[in-house]
């Protein structure tokens, strides 16, 4: 598909920035949080989401139809504290160095996401889950044979959904094309029915 004049001036301007990071969102949400200790935590998420919509940077590019962007600047990756943060203190020095999505924070930045990450130590979706593994569980996963951290921290749903059929579709579609492939299926004991419950599940 050719991208119009404005997509690709757009495209272009984007992999022309040098990408960095973005601590807006963690920032809020570790200030609300820890302003909110004594809150139910679907109370302190509620709170870090509003405190971080009203407060986060406003960003219109020239090019935007859609106003919005999930960080401060063009290129930048916004950081999710509450999921998990030893990825954050090992990797502190390496940003630069990845193979893949490489990142150049200043030291500042840096500074400030090892000041986040003090607070979330013990606290994150990760920690929690993590505590909830039985001791075999946690043998396998420190073996490294089986990694289940993105499981753990935040599950698939964010990458299996397909966005452009959804919106061409609606959710309310989705949701009756998932409940008759459910009703579809009524032999449990075979293995091809339970593959197919699980992509019901994965493709809808």
């Amino acid at each position: 598909m050719k991208l119009s004049k404005r997509m690709s001036d757009y495209r272009e301007r984007i992999l022309s920035s040098k990408p960095t990071i973005c601590t807006e969102r963690a920032q809020f949400y570790t200030d609300s949080y820890r302003n909110n200790e004594d809150k139910p935590v679907i109370l302190k998420r509620a709170y870090a989401l509003s405190d971080t919509l009203n407060g986060m940077t406003l960003v219109i590019e020239p090019e935007d139809l859609i106003v919005g962007n999930h960080s401060s600047k063009i290129y930048a990756a916004p950081i999710f504290p509450e999921y998990a943060v030893e990825w954050i203190q090992n990797e502190i020095d390496d940003f630069e160095k990845r193979p893949g999505d490489a990142y150049y924070p200043d030291k500042n930045v840096k500074k400030q996401l090892l000041e986040i990450s003090k607070y979330w130590n013990k606290k994150t979706t990760l920690d929690k889950g993590r505590a909830l593994m039985t001791g075999h569980l946690q043998e396998i996963h420190d073996s490294q044979i089986i990694r289940a951290e993105g499981n753990l921290t935040s599950g698939d749903a964010h990458i299996a959904i397909h966005f452009e059929k959804l919106l061409k579709r609606g959710i309310q579609d989705y949701l009756d094309e998932t409940r008759n492939r459910k009703l579809d299926i009524t032999d449990f004991t075979k293995e091809d029915n339970i593959k197919k419950l699980r992509l019901t599940f994965k493709v809808c």
